[in-house]
């Protein structure tokens, strides 16, 4: 049974983009030898890692995107585990219903573009959510609606005493 399954993997920062490519390669080809289908592989570049993992801060992070069984996924970890190049990776089985919510989200980004006559390289602020089109984030001046007032508050000055402070 073919499941979808994503395995992300950090690479020693001192590679070449030619050892980065050929270390990446290697990994496909094994996935190809396994007979799984292959999806995506994204390259994300050298990034800062959170932690020191085998003496090193940074790091090229990898992301590959594949349908193949379990043991496809347990022989590709096997490799990384093997590989000189290889410091960290962790792999996941990806939700069926992720899937279906990324394409939803996609048409209906699709959808809100089109009905404002927008493409997605107009340089617009769209977060994704459509709050654009309606006019964004309010708050309560620019509804109309005045603020309501607050308490001082208290606190101690230099001298130890209690005074109030304007707001």
């Amino acid at each position: 049974m073919q499941t979808t399954y994503e395995t992300i993997f950090i690479l020693q920062p001192e590679l070449t983009e030619e050892e980065v490519d050929t270390t990446v390669g290697t990994f496909e080809q094994v996935l190809r030898d396994q007979k799984a289908e292959l999806r995506k592989t994204e390259k994300w570049g050298k990034k800062r890692l959170a932690y020191r993992v085998r003496k090193f801060w940074e790091g090229f992070y990898v992301l590959m995107e594949y349908d193949a069984s379990g043991a496809t996924v347990m022989e590709l970890e096997r490799r990384l585990r093997i590989h000189d190049n290889a410091i960290k990776w962790m792999s996941v089985r990806k939700d069926p219903r992720a899937d279906a919510e990324e394409a939803r989200r996609a048409a209906r980004l699709a959808q809100t573009q089109r009905a404002s006559g927008k493409s997605s390289d107009d340089g617009g602020d769209d977060d994704g959510g459509g709050r654009e089109e309606r006019g964004g984030w309010r708050d309560r001046e620019s509804e109309g609606r005045p603020r309501k007032a607050r308490a001082p508050r208290r606190h101690e000055n230099e001298n130890g005493d209690a005074g109030e402070e304007e707001s």
